[in-house]
């Protein structure tokens, strides 16, 4: 009954979220074009609830048709005549009038529904799958509706016929003008309805409808209704953070604090359930009801304690949105949690809605529409159709691309796309829409390429669907463009698996080495495919329309997108290559060496920018620019007067793709020399790549080259310089696909030859032995000019923690080239020379590559002293320094038991004390230095503490003339006789003794000397190696005050004492540290002088001591 009222009330009252979602979906995508163009008006969306529901649609018109009758024939509306009864004559047969009408129309439910329904199923029979396409077709024509009506007036009409001879002349003549127009209006529905349908069905007969039909139920039906189920679990599985205010899930070992789930963990004990009849899926749910139980069983969680380590109290609602159950569905659980109670367990029984089946339009998904598409095509090959086949993939492709612009949203939580968000809530990794969509297409890359040999249309059109994504898909959100990329990587990689099976066979045949080239006529049909994959592969292009209506920021957003999916295309090519190379696949290899070379040459028209902004403003842009805001971009590209235009950031983000091809081409260069080993051949491909990509030499002809230059030590010095230390550089994306490198060790390989890397490759930064081999191999005289490296190193001069990086990385870089573990490098170095075609000795270029990195070296640390020495230090960033370190030396809370605080007072007269050591001056010079670093400041303050308690016990000993309880013999004796230990123990129980009973409260300070090990309670005992304590004298262990044993009672604490040894004193005495000063502020002073070239000698003064009275001390 509570369900039943719930669903009487208002949608917002409740919280259901099926509104809501709806509601959301249609916010996302009101201003969609493609949905404005293909989306069904409000009759067919009555139809389409008639589909869901027929039932319910015959009854609404036969109550229609009773209202009109109603209306027309009984009721009188004033002037208004109402139809008149017909005059009957005393003879007349009703039941011989009524049975015309309804024996025809049994005729047309049993013969023509039937008959064109088979019709239609016999056509789609011809396909290896028509499930989707025969529900696409009963909801596009209306069949269900229609036939619901018609059967609805056969029974309304039966009853009229069997009723008939029941009924009086009289209430037939007063009421057959009713009858008759309820009929007439029913009937001419199901006219309306019939002839549509058929109308439909004849239109369906035709390739270029059915395919319309498809897209447009695909579009409007399936997509809207996925979205909205998505959003629906999103919304539930989200609320208690979102809707509740409830904190985030952290896991049950790091939350204390109760929590609340709306997703199953597999824990917990059932606390309501609900027994289903039959099989039923969770369709809605009342957010507010659970939300009240939620926040009452919170308050009753959190009011009962804290609970026991690792127990977390959990309320977890544990239905999932859409999933199917039956029998016994268990509703929440709780972990470690009060109970509900009776109303509470009420409540979430209600809150959820259960329907008995999913409507027949839910039935449809767009992933199964898609896969039926890719089976035909599976199946057309298989039969070796190859032009069905093409087309029915370019049917997947158009349907694709026709869920990717129907999902364009206006809403930025989705990205401005929402196919981008998770199909559902409930599934781990990437489970976007867009990914689901493309999943048909690796079934049929696998047949395109076991048949490319045969017919290559379907691999070409598969090569060709990334680009054609990317021509048609807007830039924004570069997800869906980015994955589309996906396709052609894969495609790549069953290219490579045919590749090298190609290969086994040709080894297995020849039984010599291999070549890298498969013999003919596969060597001709590959090089095709490679050709043809290349040649759609480098057609990728993402197409930014201007928009007049849109902002500057969302204008940028979009060309920032553009920017990121170059970034990806230009890393996956990167990818293919490098992984060509690495299975000695010449034909891959050059193909895609040479896509990758002429990469930014095929673009340069389209990704233009103004020559004049390679200026100031852009010196430091990198591909970073494309990740950052408008308004932060407007702030890179400022030029100190007038802000930047749209078009300045345009240009920039073009100049920051060719950038961040240039640093992959230099990446990609030092990976092939990194792989090459260290003794290659001639003839070796990573070292022949490598040389052209840095000389920029095409391996055949067509395209463009377009590379800025790389082939001398000063060119090649300069870009690596830039790449590791320019501000916002692409280091971090570099290392990061360095770090995607890892090679499938289980792959098939050629027996007998490899074709992994030799070694994981490292990232750009620890590519020590690569970059000197290149720099090596590049130098042409014993002298070479650095001009450009000694200008971008002078050009950091104001950052002295860079030129203090980029000097050491110098130094380190000349250590490899004159080490002597570079001799084994020698042959790779002689092969690349001779690539080069530079004919300087090994010995001479590693003398001259040396000197020319000494050099930079001495530039980046004169620049870094000019400086320091220019600026000087700031005295306000020592003081600061200093007040850093006092805090945390002169903290009473962190001192440790015996001493329990200390107190500053101003003008005392105590011994000074002073602590030094050294630092790093780079941090305190004026203007530039960032200050010492907090974590070093507060090591130097735990020292100084430390200092300060053992330097004034100290003191007070020498001052109060303390004598150690134990002899100077026992101090450093770790294996005493057992008449020492025992004389040890009984020394201090006495001394004990005696100061109680003088009034003062002994306890026993120790350091770490053999003294201090014979007072710990597990040396003495009764097992076999411990030491029978006197009868006189008790030991036991600590109570957690900080003292390690008691000796009669007295504690014993480890105390940091002079030598070591063993003192006795009043407690009163460690109660009274006091220090100079009226705070920590000016209890210490600092000063420093230079120690050394770049670090200053710090000195650290403070006046300190303990002030008990003078009393019995040992």
């Amino acid at each position: 009954m509570l369900a039943q009222l719930l669903a009487l009330l208002p949608a917002r009252f409740t919280g259901r979220i099926e509104p809501r979602a709806r509601r959301q979906v249609r916010i996302w995508t009101k201003n969609n074009a493609t949905l404005r163009t293909l989306r069904y008006g409000w009759a067919r969306r009555i139809l389409f609830w008639g589909s869901d529901r027929p039932f319910l649609f015959a009854l609404l018109l036969g109550a229609v048709a009773s209202c009109v009758s109603y209306c027309a024939a009984i009721r009188t509306w004033g002037r208004l005549v109402a139809l008149p009864p017909p005059a009957l004559k005393p003879d007349f047969d009703v039941a011989s009038y009524t049975g015309v009408p309804w024996s025809v129309q049994a005729t047309l439910v049993a013969l023509v529904y039937p008959i064109v329904l088979s019709f239609i199923a016999l056509m789609l029979q011809r396909r290896a799958n028509s499930t989707a396409a025969m529900r696409a077709y009963v909801l596009d024509c209306a069949v269900i509706p229609a036939g619901a009506s018609s059967v609805g007036l056969l029974v309304a009409m039966g009853a009229e016929y069997f009723a008939a001879p029941y009924s009086s002349h009289g209430f037939l003549a007063k009421y057959m003008g009713a009858f008759l127009t309820a009929n007439g209006c029913w009937l001419f529905f199901n006219l309306l309805l019939t002839g549509f349908f058929l109308t439909r069905t004849v239109g369906f007969i035709q390739d270029d409808e059915q395919r319309h039909v498809f897209t447009r139920v695909a579009v409007d039906i399936a997509l809207r209704s996925e979205l909205i189920s998505s959003v629906k679990q999103h919304l539930f599985v989200n609320s208690p953070q979102t809707d509740w205010n409830f904190p985030a899930y952290r896991g049950a070992r790091d939350a204390q604090a109760p929590q609340v789930l709306n997703v199953a963990m597999g824990r917990g004990i059932p606390s309501v359930s609900r027994d289903l009849k039959g099989s039923k899926y969770l369709h809605d749910v009342h957010l507010h009801l659970l939300a009240f139980v939620a926040r009452r069983w919170h308050r009753r969680a959190a009011a009962a304690g804290s609970p026991r380590q690792n127990e977390t109290p959990t309320l977890t609602f544990a239905p999932r949105i859409g999933a199917e159950a039956s029998g016994e569905a268990v509703l929440c659980t709780i972990e470690h949690g009060p109970p509900l109670n009776r109303l509470e367990r009420a409540l979430v029984r209600s809150a959820f809605v259960y329907r008995s089946s999913k409507n027949a339009s839910l039935s449809l998904s767009t992933r199964e529409m898609l896969d039926e598409l890719a089976s035909e095509a599976e199946s057309a090959v298989e039969q070796g159709r190859f032009s069905v086949a093409e087309d029915r993939l370019r049917e997947v492709l158009n349907l694709h691309k026709t869920l990717l612009l129907a999902s364009v949203a206006d809403a930025e939580e989705v990205a401005g796309n929402a196919a981008t968000i998770g199909s559902s809530a409930y599934s781990w990794g990437d489970s976007s829409f867009d990914m689901e969509w493309l999943q048909p297409y690796r079934d049929i890359s696998r047949l395109a390429v076991n048949h490319f040999d045969t017919d290559a249309r379907l691999f070409r059109l598969l090569s060709y669907v990334p680009a054609n994504i990317s021509n048609r898909i807007p830039p924004r959100p570069e997800k869906l463009l980015i994955d589309a990329q996906i396709v052609g990587k894969h495609l790549a990689y069953l290219l490579a698996a045919w590749w090298l099976r190609k290969a086994d066979e040709t080894l297995a045949a020849s039984g010599g080495a291999f070549s890298g080239t498969l013999p003919l006529p596969s060597r001709k049909v590959y090089e095709n495919a490679i050709i043809s994959f290349v040649g759609h592969w480098d057609a990728v292009r993402v197409r930014v329309d201007n928009n007049p209506r849109l902002s500057d920021s969302d204008e940028w957003l979009r060309h920032a997108s553009g920017a990121l999916v170059y970034a990806v295309h230009i890393e996956n090519t990167a990818e293919l290559l490098l992984k060509s190379v690495s299975r000695g696949d010449e034909t891959a290899s050059t193909w895609l060496f040479e896509t990758f070379l002429k990469w930014w040459g095929n673009r340069q028209y389209e990704l233009r920018h103004r020559e004049g902004l390679v200026d100031y403003r852009t010196r430091n842009v990198t591909i970073g620019l494309a990740s950052k805001s408008w308004a932060e971009a407007k702030e890179v590209l400022w030029d100190g007067s007038s802000p930047a235009s749209l078009e300045d950031g345009r240009d920039a983000l073009n100049l920051s793709i060719r950038r961040y091809w240039e640093s992959m081409r230099l990446l990609v260069a030092l990976l092939l020399v990194e792989n090459a080993g260290t003794a290659p051949t001639h003839d070796s491909r990573e070292l022949r790549l490598s040389a052209a990509l840095v000389n920029g030499d095409a391996q055949d002809r067509g395209g463009r080259v377009e590379v800025q230059p790389l082939a001398s030590i000063d060119e090649f010095l300069h870009s690596l310089l830039r790449e590791l230390f320019s501000v916002g550089t692409s280091i971090g994306r570099l290392d990061h696909f360095v770090e995607r490198l890892r090679w499938d060790e289980d792959a098939p390989v050629v027996t007998g030859w490899s074709y992994s890397w030799s070694r994981s490759p490292d990232g750009l930064e620890f590519m020590g032995q690569s970059q000197a081999v290149m720099l090596v191999s590049l130098a042409t005289t014993a002298k070479p000019q650095v001009l450009r490296s000694t200008r971008l190193i002078e050009r950091w001069w104001n950052d002295i923690e860079k030129l203090e990086q980029v000097a050491r990385f110098l130094r380190d870089l000349r250590r490899v080239v004159l080490s002597k573990s570079f001799n084994e490098l020698a042959p790779a170095t002689v092969v690349l020379k001779s690539r080069l075609a530079l004919p300087l000795r090994t010995r001479t270029a590693r003398l001259g590559v040396a000197r020319a990195l000494k050099q930079l070296s001495a530039v980046a640390q004169r620049e870094r002293r000019l400086v320091m020495d220019s600026f000087g230090t700031d005295a306000d960033k020592v003081h600061a320094f200093g007040m850093q370190v006092a805090a945390v030396a002169f903290d009473g809370a962190a001192l440790n038991a015996p001493v329990d605080g200390l107190a500053f007072l101003p003008g005392l007269s105590l011994k000074g004390f002073s602590y030094r050591f050294n630092y790093h001056s780079k941090y305190f010079v004026k203007d530039f230095g960032l200050g010492a670093d907090a974590d070093f400041a507060g090591q130097i303050g735990k020292e100084v503490r430390q200092c300060v308690v053992a330097w004034s016990f100290a003191e007070a000993v020498d001052r109060l003339k303390w004598k150690p309880l134990n002899s100077t013999a026992l101090r450093d004796d770790w294996d005493a006789s057992i008449e020492q230990r025992c004389a040890l123990i009984i020394a201090v129980a006495k001394r004990c003794a005696e100061m109680r009973r003088e009034g003062e409260e002994p306890i026993v300070l120790v350091g770490r000397s053999a003294a201090g090990t014979y007072l710990r309670a597990e040396r003495w005992g009764s097992s076999a190696w411990q030491t029978e304590p006197p009868e006189s004298v008790t030991i036991r262990d600590g109570a957690g005050g900080g003292e390690f044993s008691f000796v009669d009672d007295s504690p014993v604490f480890d105390f940091d004492t002079p030598n070591g040894d063993c003192y006795i004193v009043p407690l009163d005495l460690l109660h009274s540290l006091t220090v100079s000063g009226s705070g920590a502020n000016d209890a210490m002073s600092i000063t420093w002088t230079q120690a050394e070239r770049d670090r200053l000698a710090f000195t650290l003064s403070w006046r300190s001591g303990f002030q008990g009275k003078e009393g019995p001390g040992i």
